[in-house]
């Protein structure tokens, strides 16, 4: 925890002034651990989410850690890193690296973000074909189905990315084998359910070749469940 005083001059009474401080707390580490979106013999891709809480202070930077597989040593890859996102290059090849994040504030750093799943550059990530998009999804107005329906046609897979909304799943279409993404939100007041159904009609209302494609949305009695592209 951070404290700060500021000597501030009395409007009051003149000649007197006022000391003020202010309390700040370091900010929580990043949330969720790093995920790996691409990974080749001389790369690997990571990205992460931002702190839940910030410590009342704006966020600065990342700080990126790695660690090599059987080693106690981590090392720092880059300090500052405005986004969240970063290409790790030149890992040796046929090793295993763990990574962690740090956020960073003018007071310093935060804990460090869960370790990420190791990663070992001899065994890339395997990306499906790349569908054509004027095929992946034919322009829908999705309207919202029961959610039963969601289990009978999708199979669910890993989780793939973290919000603090909602979590983003890999699924597999049962019938064509065809792999989507399914966001699935949280919704425990009716409200919830209402931005949701908001942002279903923003979605269907979009229409370009680079904005992922929405394709079904379904309503279960405490969550919401987006399929996309």
């Amino acid at each position: 925890m951070f404290i700060i005083c500021v000597l501030i001059k009395s409007m009051y009474l003149p000649g007197i002034a006022s000391l003020i401080c202010f309390i700040t707390g370091a900010p929580e580490p990043p949330a969720a651990k790093p995920n790996r979106s691409e990974v080749t013999a001389d790369s690997i891709t990571l990205s992460w989410y931002g702190p839940t809480f910030d410590g009342g202070s704006v966020v600065m930077g990342y700080t990126v850690e790695a660690r090599k597989a059987g080693s106690d040593d981590r090392y720092t890859l880059i300090s500052g890193c405005h986004l969240t996102s970063y290409i790790a290059r030149g890992p040796k090849k046929n090793c295993q690296y763990e990574f962690r994040v740090r956020a960073q504030i003018v007071h310093g750093l935060s804990e460090p973000s869960k370790p990420s799943t190791p990663v070992t550059t001899a065994d890339p990530v395997e990306e499906p074909e790349p569908e054509d998009h004027e095929t992946a999804f034919a322009p829908l107005n999705v309207e919202i189905e029961p959610g039963s329906l969601f289990d009978k046609q999708y199979s669910l897979h890993e989780e793939v990315g973290k919000g603090r909304f909602g979590i983003v799943y890999r699924v597999t279409e049962k019938n064509s084998g065809v792999r989507r993404t399914a966001k699935i939100i949280k919704c425990i007041i009716a409200k919830d359910k209402e931005k949701v159904c908001e942002e279903v009609d923003i979605t269907n209302s979009l229409r370009h070749p680079k904005l992922l494609q929405l394709g079904a949305a379904y309503e279960r009695q405490r969550e919401m469940v987006m399929v996309m592209e």
